[in-house]
Order: C-alpha cells, then sequence, then structure tokens
C-alpha cells in the first residue's frame, strides 16, 4: 500500500495533535490538579483559590493571591481570595523573621508587612504545606505546614505586647484624695458642733 502527501499530511497532522493532546493532559491546571486528602482537609478552597499551577524547586505548587490579616514574629496570618470576592477562612504561614517578599513591586520583610497588604502565596499539592513567595526566583521556598491558628506560643507573646498600658494609678490616688478630703470636712464639721 501507498501513502500518497496529503495522506501523509494527514497522518503527520494526527500524531501532532495526539501528542499535544498527551501533553496538555499532563500539564497540571486549577482544574485538574490532583490535591492531596491532607491538603484539602485543611484548606478546602485550594482549588477555588488557585490561580495558576507551577513546578518549582521540583514541586507542583499551586498559586494564591492572600490578604495580610495579622502580622506575628514568626510569621503572617492571611485570608484567600475567591472567584467571588469574599476571602476564605484565615490561614497562618510560618516564616523566618529575616524572610522578604515582593509588595506593590518593593522588597519588605515579613515582619514589616501590615493588615491589609495583597501577597503570592504557593501552596504544595501533595501535602498541606505552604510558603509566601520569596523576592527573587532563585531564593528557594521556604515550605512550612499549613496551619489555621498562630501557635499558642505565639499567641501569647502577641497578646501580652498588644495589650496598651492605658492604665495607671493616677485615678485610685485620685480617689484616695477625694476621699481625704470628705473626711477632713467632716472632721472639721464636727469640731465647730
Amino acid at each position: 500500500m501507498k501513502i500518497n502527501g496529503h495522506q501523509l499530511a494527514a497522518i503527520a497532522t494526527l500524531c501532532a495533535f495526539g501528542a499535544f493532546a498527551t501533553a496538555a493532559a499532563q500539564t497540571p491546571t486549577c482544574q485538574n490538579v490532583q490535591y492531596g486528602d491532607a491538603v484539602m482537609e485543611k484548606f478546602p478552597n485550594a482549588r477555588l483559590a488557585c490561580l495558576d499551577v507551577i513546578e518549582r524547586d521540583g514541586r507542583i505548587l499551586s498559586v494564591h493571591k492572600a490578604e495580610v490579616t495579622r502580622v506575628y514574629s514568626s510569621g503572617v496570618k492571611v485570608r484567600f481570595q475567591l472567584p467571588d470576592g469574599k476571602k476564605s477562612e484565615p490561614r497562618y504561614i510560618t516564616t523566618r523573621p529575616d524572610f522578604r517578599v515582593i509588595v506593590d513591586g518593593k522588597p519588605l520583610r515579613v515582619r514589616d508587612l501590615v493588615v491589609g497588604q495583597e501577597l503570592t502565596v504557593y501552596a504544595a499539592v501533595d501535602r498541606p504545606m505552604m510558603s509566601l513567595q520569596p523576592v527573587t526566583e532563585t531564593e528557594p521556598l521556604a515550605l512550612e505546614p499549613m496551619e489555621t491558628e498562630a501557635p499558642a506560643a505565639e499567641l501569647a507573646s502577641t497578646q501580652s505586647q498588644s495589650m496598651p498600658k492605658t492604665g495607671s494609678n493616677l485615678p485610685l490616688l485620685g480617689l484616695l484624695g477625694g476621699l481625704f478630703a470628705f473626711l477632713g470636712s467632716l472632721v472639721t464639721v464636727a469640731r465647730r458642733r
């Protein structure tokens, strides 16, 4: 059986299309990436909040945007943006104190972040670990376990630091002074009788 030029072109086109379809089926996307059960348990909105899927440092990661809701000395609490404009439940991401991220095109240490700033977060798809996007592509990711709350020691130190020191002994001294003035008036009235 002889194959003419048209048949050869048709076969080549089918082979190219098949190779493209196979490659597309193997490329993970937000819609087809397989999140691990532990990831879905700790981050149920992972697929909804996913903006992209990348490979970095030999890992498949989903990319998310998140808003800072609280800054701690060893991490940051964020809420992930969802397609409907709402935010996910808060998640705590542990970082090194000197870790830097890009905010509005500028490098910034995590400890210098403020509430409301937007960050890029990478989430591992095979296990519940996250990392903030570092300043450079060559800097290794600092994947840490995904948590819903900051560690208890972090919460305790933050609460003791964040409580305002507005109370003083001055009101008590004023009350005692008023009491002594009242007692002095009573003694004076008693002597005159």
